[in-house]
């Protein structure tokens, strides 16, 4: 095995586990103390990916979405020990970070920070872009990440209706509030 696929097992296999497998704190629990260092880790590489995921947003186009997605699929796929616990700790630090920089940093950027990291170890996702239509006629923008069926950023998407192929076939700017 080669030195670049040595440095991938490294990332995506957690060394500490928590008392529920994957030391991801259950909602509305906080990290403990023996979560610092994945959380650290986790905490500079989602900074930088959710940087880079700003900087690219500036020209990003709906028809983008498809071409990002099609790059997601043909990655390597990889399977590797602690995958599922690689992507919930994603999962969980992505939306956390974002609420606290001092950009923007919404559903749009934080899916594509995770699938740009999800791609880089291995892994395939999909973004979606899911549309609300609540009774009080306020209309809804939200998007996804989603890896092999489950939702990885975005939280519950249940009201959403996607339009990811409407989307991909409109050649107009992102207007995003979500």
């Amino acid at each position: 095995m080669n030195g670049a696929m040595d440095n991938r097992r490294q990332d995506i296999q957690p060394r500490d586990r928590g008392a529920h497998g994957n030391s991801i704190p259950r909602p509305g629990e906080k990290p403990r103390w023996r979560d610092a260092a994945w959380l650290l880790r986790y905490s500079m590489r989602g900074l930088w990916e959710l940087l880079g995921a700003r900087i690219a947003f500036i020209r990003f186009t709906a028809r983008d979405i498809g071409r990002l997605n099609q790059s997601a699929r043909e990655v390597l796929q990889m399977d590797l020990p602690g995958y599922d616990a690689h992507i919930a700790r994603i999962g969980y630090v992505l939306p956390r970070l974002s609420r606290r920089l001092p950009w923007r940093s919404d559903c749009l950027i934080q899916a594509m920070a995770g699938q740009n990291w999800l791609s880089a170890c291995g892994i395939p996702s999909e973004i979606e872009i899911g549309v609300e239509q609540p009774e009080d006629g306020e209309f809804g923008a939200h998007a996804w990440l989603v890896q092999a069926g489950k939702v990885v950023t975005g939280g519950d998407v249940s009201r959403y209706a996607t339009i990811l192929d409407r989307a991909q076939a409109s050649g107009t700017r992102m207007q995003h509030k979500g």
